[in-house]
């Protein structure tokens, strides 16, 4: 791997408090030392691009995370540290170690970088139209801003907004001919090729984020505008604003959002239109996803307890936005900035990655959850939407076996009365299951 190393200003060797003061700088402005510490972060990134996990600890040296080299805690294979800065970071095995006292300079070199980046791309002339220009990207160190800013604060709308349209520029180069040359069947192949690699990049980005923010309410969002409008899944691209979280467009990015939805678009009905009859393949590239959107969910859920994000991020994979999450019908007063029911422009719903069938099986996958966790009410909150949700549960009873779906798919609703008093005697006082049988 190779690392920009920086060293300290004129050479001079520093301790380790002289190093965290210099690092602050004064003012707004990043010292040094914190803009030397940036590029060498970037650079460790971007030479790993596997990190699934990061974590923020006092002293991020190799003494500190893996103990004395004499107890042999030490990994095998490359440990990149701090030069700049020892003990600030610590990247091995693909897990990042971010020491505390290096959030601040970090945070005030990428907020002063991103002013940069942003003055940079108002006053230079046809910017977007350029394959040298990233989006992001600081002008003087070429440090990916919207990387670092995420790294420090998860629920950085400004920055997921960014990515988004970072993504949807390169979506729309890749699907513009070149020089004149008619669109074949090459051009879409190359533009589902970088559909894909921009979603592998982003969901694994975004999946590492959730390992430190699991209720980063943006980075649930922006997963969930990958899997619509890059990935396609369900054929229904949403068309809206770049920023699913809320967070508002610049004018001249609308131009290329709205280029970039249509070119998506164009290249999703070629691809049904080559295979569109194969519904067994689909059924299961969507139980994939499902399945992959389940377990980041899962994972972020044992991490954090009470995790109403990620159990809404799950029951809209599972199910769409048809109906919001107490099961009701959607409004058409909602906001379309939603980041759960955001409403294409085409009237079209997401309807979800499970099958009727597919959705037993969760039921009865969530059922499981609920005796292992029984005052944890988000996990309830999901159940309770599956089984509205589910086939036939307008009617509030079914002909289904004990805790499952009927024959004709509708809920036992009887079945799920009696679950709830068994675990009510089984565990008294427990607020969720009575809040859950009400």
């Amino acid at each position: 791997q190779h690392l920009l190393l920086c060293c300290a200003p004129g050479g001079a060797k520093m301790g380790p408090a002289e190093v965290r003061r210099m690092a602050v700088g004064s003012g707004a402005e990043p010292s040094s030392v914190a803009v030397a510490l940036a590029v060498e972060l970037d650079a460790a990134l971007a030479a790993d691009p596997l990190v699934d996990e990061i974590a923020f600890l006092p002293s991020a040296s190799p003494d500190d995370v893996f103990g004395p080299p004499s107890r042999g805690g030490h990994p095998p294979g490359v440990v990149v540290t701090s030069v700049v800065m020892p003990g600030a970071f610590l990247l091995a095995e693909h897990k990042l170690a971010v020491a505390v006292y290096a959030l601040v300079p970090l945070y005030t070199f990428a907020a002063s970088a991103l002013h940069r980046a942003r003055v940079a791309a108002r006053n230079a002339a046809g910017v977007f139209a350029t394959d040298e220009w990233e989006l992001g990207m600081d002008p003087e160190t070429g440090v990916d801003v919207f990387r670092l800013l995420l790294l420090v604060n998860g629920d950085h709308t400004t920055a997921w907004n960014g990515r988004k349209r970072r993504v949807l520029r390169r979506l729309t180069a890749a699907a513009a001919p070149a020089h004149d040359a008619p669109a074949d069947a090459t051009s879409s192949c190359r533009l589902d090729d970088v559909s894909h690699r921009a979603a592998v990049v982003e969901l694994r980005f975004a999946e590492m984020v959730l390992s430190k923010y699991p209720k980063a309410q943006s980075c649930w969002a922006h997963r969930r505008w990958v899997l619509t409008r890059v990935l396609g899944v369900g054929g229904n691209m949403l068309r809206g604003g770049g920023g699913d979280g809320g967070g508002r467009e610049d004018d001249d990015n609308a131009a290329v959002a709205e280029a970039a939805a249509l070119t998506v678009d164009a290249a999703a009905v070629d691809v049904a239109k080559r295979g569109g009859n194969n519904t067994k393949k689909r059924s299961a590239t969507a139980a994939t996803l499902f399945a992959e959107e389940a377990r980041v969910a899962e994972r972020a859920a044992q991490q954090r307890r009470l995790n109403y994000a990620a159990w809404a991020h799950r029951r809209w994979c599972a199910r769409g936005h048809g109906s919001d999450i107490e099961g009701n019908p959607p409004s058409s007063s909602s906001s379309p900035s939603s980041s759960l029911s955001s409403s294409p422009k085409s009237g079209q719903q997401f309807q979800g990655m499970l099958s009727s069938v597919e959705l037993g099986a969760e039921l009865e996958r969530a059922a499981t959850r609920v005796r292992r966790n029984v005052s944890d009410y988000c996990g309830l909150h999901y159940r309770q939407a599956l089984m509205r949700q589910s086939p036939g549960s307008s009617s509030g009873h079914g002909g289904g076996s004990d805790g499952g779906c009927g024959d004709e798919g509708s809920w036992d609703w009887a079945a799920e009365a009696a679950l709830t008093a068994e675990l009510i005697q089984r565990y008294p006082g427990r607020e969720a299951l009575w809040a859950h049988r009400r």
